[in-house]
Parts: structure tokens; sequence; C-alpha cells
């Protein structure tokens, strides 16, 4: 079973030490999706921004990436585009990480448009990939910051 969409699917792959995982995506069309993969009992959502018209290939300057974690580890990751093309990362922590996840590190490269966030975990998920494409009014319904 395969990921079944029109959109680029997101390349999922498990790194051979400390079972780390790495998430990488590519930069979408100009709209906005949200993207669900499941992972064992993680899940990840990332809020592309919609590019504005004419734009073509670069992002607004408003525009953020989000990932929100929600399972047995919750935190959530926010990168946003300064002026001069450079991005600006943030992880908040949500709630507290089991003993057995730890984030290792996480960085955006607004060339290749690649996320990265390594988990270094001893646990091994299995795992299914699972792509959701929702509309842009439920993409963008969960903008309240607690």
């Amino acid at each position: 079973m395969g990921l079944e969409t029109t959109l680029k699917p997101w390349s999922v792959s498990t790194a051979a030490y400390d079972g780390a995982l790495r998430f990488e995506c590519e930069k979408m069309h100009p709209r906005m999706i949200t993207r669900e993969l499941r992972i064992g009992l993680i899940m990840v959502e990332l809020l592309i921004p919609n590019l504005q018209p004419g734009a073509d290939k670069s992002w607004p300057n408003d525009g953020r990436v989000q990932f929100t974690w929600i399972g047995q580890c919750g935190f959530d990751v926010r990168v946003s585009l300064k002026v001069g093309n450079i991005y600006q990362l943030w992880i908040r922590k949500v709630k507290k990480l089991p003993s057995d996840i730890i984030l290792h590190s996480s960085s955006w490269d607004c060339l290749s448009g690649r996320i990265e966030i390594m988990l270094h975990t001893n646990v091994t998920y299995s795992w299914l990939p699972m792509l959701h494409v929702k509309g842009l009014d439920q993409a963008s319904s969960d903008e309240n910051d607690d």
C-alpha cells in the first residue's frame, strides 16, 4: 500500500543510527495544504503557506511551516521566513517527551526546500505512511497559541 495522492509525497526514511527519523519535503504548489503522516503513535502535520500570485517558487515573508506532533510525544516546530530569504526555526515543547524519545536536531534548508527533524529513540516504531490532504479552511483553522 503506497501513498495515493496527486501531490508530491513525503520522502520518509529511517536512519541507520539510533533509530532516528528523517522527514523531507519539497516546496509545494501555490496553495495551502495540510499533510498528515502517521508513524506509529506519532503524527506530523505540515502547513504549507499559500504562495502569492506571481511569486513563482518563492515564499511570502509571513510564510511558515508548522509541525505538530500528537501522541506519545508532543512539541511543534514552526518555520517563518524573514527578510532576505532567511528562515528562522522555533521549537516549542508542548508536553514532556517520554524518556526514550529525544529531539536531536532540526534544520531548514531554504535553498533545497528541505526540512529535517531528527528524533533519537531506542524504540522501533512500525510505521505505515498515510497521506491526507485537507481543505484550506480546515488547514487554517488551528491558529490559536496557548
